[in-house]
C-alpha cells in the first residue's frame, strides 16, 4: 500500500517540479554544474535562474567595476565549452573551440591572481629569460617550452583557469590560505579525481606523465606532474606553496605562521611528516623554486627520451632543463652520460669534471658514480646496465643478477653495481648474498654510511651480531660527523640492545 502511494505521488509531480528538484540537488558552488544544468533545460525559468548563479559564481571574488554580463561584457558566452574543460565531462576537442570561446575564459579569469605576474604577460621565450623566479608564471613558461601553437597554449591555459574558477566559486570572500589549500586538495583528487596512471600505462610511459598538457588532457598524472598542477591552481589563487624533492619525487608543502603541511599528490594529498622521506641516504629535504619545477619537466622529459634510447633528444631536454636549474649536479650527470652514449667522450669528461665526487644535497654521502667512471672502474655499457628499467617478476630480478655479475667480473670495483647486485639479492630474499656483496663494498670503500647500515642490518638478520656491531658503530660514527641520527638507525640500536643489552655505540 504505502509503494502504491509512493509512486502514485511520484505520477503525480508535474514536470516542472521534476526539474526544480532537479536543481536543487546539484551544487550551489559549482559553476560547471549551473552551466550542465541550464545546458539541459536553457528556455525554462530554472534554467536561466542556474545561468545566473553560474554567473555571479564567477563574480564573487572579482571587483565590483568589473562583473562579467555574458550579454553584455564579454564576448559570445559558451555554457557548454566552460562545462567540458572544467568538469569530468569528455572535453570538447581543441579543434573545433574558437579563439574568441577561448578569450572569454581568459577574460571571465582576468582576476585571478597570475595575472599580477609579470611571467603571465611573456609572449615568447626571449621574453621569459629576464622574469625574475618570483615573478614566473608556471602555466605560461611551461606551455612556452612544450606547445609550439598558440591556440593550443590558449585552450590549456583556459582549462586551467576555468579549474581556478571552480575552486574559487567555493571559497568564500577573503578565504583564509588553510580553505584555500583544503578546496585546492578536494578539486584536484576528489571532484576531478586526478590520480597515479593505472600500471599497464605507467610501466612504459612513465615519464610522459609529468607534462602539464598530458595531464590535463588524460587526469593521470605521476607526482611532478600532478604536483606542476597544484602548483599552477596555486599561483592563481594566491597560495603560496614550497616545492620539495626527495630523491626521486617530489612534493608541494603548505608554509604558514606555526603550520606546516605537506601535500603528498600521489596520495590524494594526504599530509605526511618529513620523517616519512628521510633515510639513512636523506638527511635533508631540498627546497626548489617554481624555475627549477620548470627544469625538472624537461629532465623527466629528457629521462623519456633516453629509455627510448634516444640520446640526442634527451640532451636537448636537458640542455632546457639546464636553462632553469643551472648546473644541478643531478642533471648534469644525466646529461653528460647522454653524451657519453653518443661517443661523445670529451663532451661527457668537460662535465663529469665538474661533478666528479659531489654529494647531493640532502645526501649522506657522495655520488661515486662518476668517480668510478673516471677511475676507469666501469665503462659506458655498465653504466647503461644500473638505469634499464627492472622487472619485477623473479626470472627478470635473476637476469638482473647474472647481468651485473659479468660486468662485476670485468669491473670489481664498480660500488653502485655492487650495491644494485645487493639489493637485487634482497629482492630475492637472498640476505646472505647481498650480506656477502656488500662486504666486497666495504673492503673497496668503508666511508658509506648506506652501506654499513645494510651490512649491520643484515647481520641482526643472520645473528652474527659481533661484525654487525662493528658495522653499526662505523654508519653511527659516519653520521655523526653530519649532525645527524635518523630513526632508522636508532631502531637498529634498539634491536641490537634487544639481543644484546650489554651493546652501546
Amino acid at each position: 500500500m504505502i509503494v502504491k502511494t509512493l509512486l502514485f505521488l511520484f505520477l503525480s509531480i508535474t514536470p516542472k517540479e521534476k526539474i526544480d528538484t532537479l536543481y536543487h540537488k546539484i551544487d550551489p558552488y559549482s559553476i560547471s554544474k549551473q552551466l550542465a544544468f541550464y545546458e539541459l533545460y536553457p528556455d525554462t525559468d530554472i534554467g536561466k535562474k542556474a545561468l545566473q548563479r553560474a554567473l555571479d559564481l564567477v563574480n564573487i571574488h572579482r571587483p565590483l567595476s568589473d562583473q562579467i554580463d555574458c550579454k553584455v561584457k564579454i564576448p559570445p558566452f559558451n555554457p557548454n565549452l566552460i562545462i567540458s574543460l572544467s568538469s569530468q565531462l569528455p572535453k570538447k576537442g581543441m579543434e573545433n573551440i574558437t579563439e574568441e570561446e577561448l578569450l572569454t575564459i581568459k577574460k571571465m579569469a582576468s582576476h585571478l591572481h597570475n595575472r599580477r605576474l609579470k611571467g603571465f604577460y611573456v609572449q615568447n621565450l626571449e621574453e621569459a629569460k629576464s622574469i625574475e623566479t618570483d615573478q614566473i608564471d608556471l602555466t605560461r613558461f611551461l606551455l612556452l617550452e612544450l606547445v609550439e601553437d598558440p591556440k593550443q597554449r590558449l585552450f590549456y591555459e583556459a582549462t586551467v583557469d576555468l579549474m581556478a574558477l571552480e575552486i574559487l566559486a567555493h571559497l568564500p570572500k577573503g578565504a583564509t590560505l588553510e580553505e584555500k589549500l583544503e578546496k585546492i586538495s578536494s578539486y584536484v583528487f576528489h571532484d576531478m579525481e586526478y590520480r597515479f596512471p593505472p600500471q599497464s600505462i605507467w610501466v612504459e610511459e612513465i615519464d610522459s606523465y609529468t607534462l602539464l598538457p598530458t595531464i590535463l588532457d588524460s587526469r593521470f598524472g605521476v607526482c611532478l606532474g600532478v604536483s606542476t598542477l597544484y602548483l599552477a591552481l596555486a599561483q592563481r589563487l594566491d597560495l603560496p606553496l614550497v616545492p620539495i624533492t626527495p630523491p626521486g619525487h617530489i612534493f608541494v608543502r603548505f608554509e604558514h605562521k606555526d603550520a606546516v603541511i605537506n601535500i603528498e599528490t600521489t596520495a590524494r594529498g594526504i599530509h605526511l611528516p618529513d620523517s616519512h622521506y628521510l633515510s639513512v641516504q636523506t638527511k635533508s629535504l631540498k627546497r626548489r623554486t617554481l624555475r627549477e619545477v620548470i627544469g625538472l619537466n624537461f629532465m623527466n622529459q629528457g629521462a623519456l627520451y633516453w629509455q627510448q634510447n634516444n640520446h640526442k633528444k634527451a640532451v636537448e631536454a636537458y640542455t632546457i632543463a639546464e636553462k632553469y636549474m643551472g648546473e644541478d649536479p643531478l642533471l648534469m650527470r644525466f646529461k653528460g652520460l647522454q653524451h657519453l652514449f653518443l661517443g661523445e667522450q670529451e663532451t661527457a669528461k668537460n662535465i663529469f669534471e665538474k661533478i666528479r665526487n659531489v654529494t647531493l644535497e640532502g645526501s649522506t654521502y657522495k655520488d661515486t658514480q662518476i668517480d668510478d667512471l673516471m677511475l676507469n672502474n666501469i665503462d659506458a655499457e655498465g653504466i647503461k646496465l644500473l638505469y634499464e628499467k627492472e622487472g619485477n617478476q623473479r626470472s627478470d630480478i635473476e637476469k638482473q643478477i647474472k647481468l651485473l655479475e659479468n660486468t662485476l667480473t670485468k669491473f670489481p670495483k664498480f660500488r653502485d653495481g655492487i650495491f644494485h647486485l645487493a639489493g637485487a639479492w634482497l629482492a630475492l630474499n637472498r640476505s646472505k648474498e647481498a650480506f656477502e656483496v656488500l662486504l666486497k663494498y666495504h673492503a673497496i670503500d668503508s666511508q658509506n654510511p648506506v652501506v654499513e647500515y645494510y651490512l649491520a642490518a643484515l647481520a641482526l638478520d643472520r645473528l652474527t651480531l659481533q661484525s654487525g656491531k662493528v658495522h653499526l658503530k662505523k654508519a653511527q660514527e659516519l653520521l655523526k660527523q653530519q649532525s645527524y641520527t635518523p630513526n632508522v638507525l636508532k631502531d637498529l640500536y634498539l634491536a641490537y640492545k634487544k639481543e644484546d643489552p650489554t651493546f652501546d655505540f
